[in-house]
């Protein structure tokens, strides 16, 4: 077997027909040693087919290879006798190819300068056509651009030409007189439009101004009326408070004499017990006083009663300008909201009604100032007349003891320790009541100055009432003019 691999490679090295014959023998052989071998019949078979188809393939080979060698010889010869005809064919090839690499670098040169020159002749073509187009383009452009301003007059150029230059001048000329058309039908209608509008302006304005005149024209009315009514209020509170401050300088007078009165009493009885002797004048004189302190004491209680009735009066007054002001306030928030409805056409009278509704703030703070002032005066009064109530009763006192000393002479010192006693306290109180009536105459001027800045608060609100009411009417006049 091994003998076997030996002549293949030696006849596929070296191409021998004597290593093929040694190979049969080989063959030969080893199957005659593989016939006497003992071998499973069906591995002898498989071997046997093996070595005749390797056998078979090695022929085969040998046959190709001969056939090859064979053919090589062959080309060998042809070769030899062709190789002049090759050498002359490449000679002949070499020649031609340079002849034609010389042709084509020729042609290369040529086609380099036709080709500039066709370059130079396009650019040159290309400038004076791009510029007499860039000119024609450029005029068109700028009598589009005034045809876009309004200009329809402006004459186009290129509307002879007959290229598509000519073409875009003939459409942009139909534009144009379209455009001419659109713009005169257009002016036409603005014009018609504008007579109408103005027409139904005119009539809304003037129906606005009758609905406003109507409204704000109410308003004023009765801020003029309330105005009014505060105004007579404010000067029948003056009124008022002036009377009220007589009868305080009144009482405080009275309270005044009283007291002088109260303290001759006190020397009188400080005389009295000092002197038996002019007790007897003393007492009478004492009971003179008396009688005349009562009838001043009745005298300002009448006065005091009378003060209570006008405190009453004025504390009603100011319930009055109380409402009024509420009512102006009310009326102040009404306007407010009218002209805000009314926009800046009623500015003005927006700022005039929060100057009223400031006013009539005012007005309501003053009237409660006043019915403070006024609740002290009546507290103070009240005071005034119990202690007027007590001064009676102690100046009663004293003329019943005046009569007791008249009627007792032995009894003087115990009555004249009993009516000094008496007359200290008749003094203090006295003394209380004229500081009362001070007090009184001060509520009395503040209730005074109160009333005359209600009534100056009162005539200004007439008096920018009445300005109101000439500013909406200037004001509608010049809206009826518009």
């Amino acid at each position: 077997m091994l003998m076997m691999r030996r002549h293949e490679k030696d006849f596929i090295l070296r191409g021998e027909d004597k290593y093929g014959d040694q190979l049969g023998k080989r063959e030969g052989e080893f199957e005659t040693a593989l016939s006497q071998a003992s071998l499973n019949p069906e591995m002898h078979s498989q071997i046997l087919e093996l070595i005749r188809a390797c056998k078979v393939s090695f022929l085969s080979y040998m046959v190709t290879q001969q056939t090859l060698s064979d053919q090589v010889e062959d080309l060998g010869h042809i070769y030899d006798r062709i190789r002049p005809l090759l050498t002359n064919i490449t000679a002949v090839v070499d020649q031609r190819s340079s002849a034609a690499e010389t042709r084509v670098e020729e042609i290369r040169r040529q086609q380099i300068w036709l080709i500039g020159l066709a370059t130079i002749s396009v650019g040159m073509l290309a400038l004076f056509f791009g510029r007499r187009t860039a000119r024609t383009v450029a005029s068109m452009t700028a009598a589009m651009r005034r045809l876009g301003d309004g200009h329809f007059d402006v004459v186009l150029s290129g509307l002879g030409r007959a290229d598509e230059l000519g073409e875009i001048a003939q459409a942009v000329e139909m534009f144009k007189l379209k455009s001419r058309e659109k713009a005169q039908a257009d002016v036409d209608a603005t014009a018609d439009d504008d007579r109408v509008a103005a027409e139904q302006r005119r009539t809304d304005i003037a129906r606005l101004a009758r609905e406003f005149e109507m409204t704000v024209g109410k308003v004023i009315d009765r801020v003029s009326s309330a105005s009014s009514e505060l105004e007579a209020s404010a000067r029948s509170l003056t009124c008022t408070a002036d009377h009220s401050q007589q009868l305080s300088l009144d009482l405080a007078s009275s309270s005044q004499e009283a007291s002088v009165n109260v303290h001759q009493i006190a020397v009188a009885t400080g005389k009295m017990a000092e002197t038996i002797i002019n007790i007897g004048l003393q007492v009478e004189q004492a009971s003179n006083m008396a009688r005349e302190s009562v009838c001043k004491v009745e005298v300002s209680d009448q006065r005091m009663v009378s003060l209570t009735t006008a405190a009453a009066r004025i504390g009603s007054v100011i319930e009055l300008i109380d409402a009024i002001a509420r009512r102006i306030n009310l009326l102040a928030l009404n306007a407010t909201i009218e002209a805000a409805r009314a926009g800046d056409l009623s500015r003005g009278f927006a700022i005039v009604a929060q100057e009223v509704k400031f006013l009539a703030g005012q007005a309501a703070h003053t009237t409660v100032e006043i019915g403070e002032q006024i609740g002290s005066i009546r507290a103070i009064t009240v005071e005034s007349a119990s202690s007027v109530t007590e001064v009676a009763a102690i100046v009663g006192r004293i003329s019943e003891i005046a009569r007791i000393v008249v009627d007792s002479i032995g009894e003087q010192q115990t009555a004249s320790k009993t009516i000094a006693s008496n007359v200290l306290g008749a003094a203090t109180r006295t003394t209380e009541v004229a500081s009362i009536a001070r007090e009184v105459t001060k509520g009395a001027e503040i209730t005074g100055g109160a009333s005359i800045q209600v009534l100056a608060s009162a005539e200004l609100l007439h008096g920018e009432s009445s300005q109101l009411k000439r500013e909406l009417d200037s004001f509608l006049t010049r809206i009826r003019a518009a």
